[in-house]
């Protein structure tokens, strides 16, 4: 190959096969690009950690320093804190729960 033939191959290959370069077709009136995928995040969700000592908060300890599910004393019945279960022994056994006056 010589170098004439050389030099005609690179000048058809940098200037794109001897064809004039064309600008992408401008876009149709009227016609707007597809949409987007739309991504919602709310601020704080999937921050929020479950108190693992919350568990906690329904039992209290008794007069032999062990943990009992807490009973709520009320002028309706005594009920356990954690279920809402009616406490129905709150006026024959008066010492297995503590009474202690909680304020709202």
């Amino acid at each position: 190959m010589s170098a004439r033939a050389f030099w005609l191959v690179v000048m058809v290959v940098l200037f794109g096969f001897g064809g004039p370069a064309r600008a992408a077709d401008p876009p149709k009136e009227g016609q707007l690009p597809p949409p987007k995928p739309l991504l919602v995040t709310v601020p704080g969700e999937g921050q929020l950690r479950t108190n693992r000592y919350a568990v906690w908060q329904y039992y209290g300890v008794d007069r032999f320093g062990q943990f009992r599910p807490m009973v709520v004393n009320t002028s309706h019945g005594a009920y356990y804190l954690i279920n809402g279960q009616c406490y129905p022994w709150a006026t024959t056994h008066p010492l297995e729960f503590m009474r202690v006056l909680v304020g709202e």
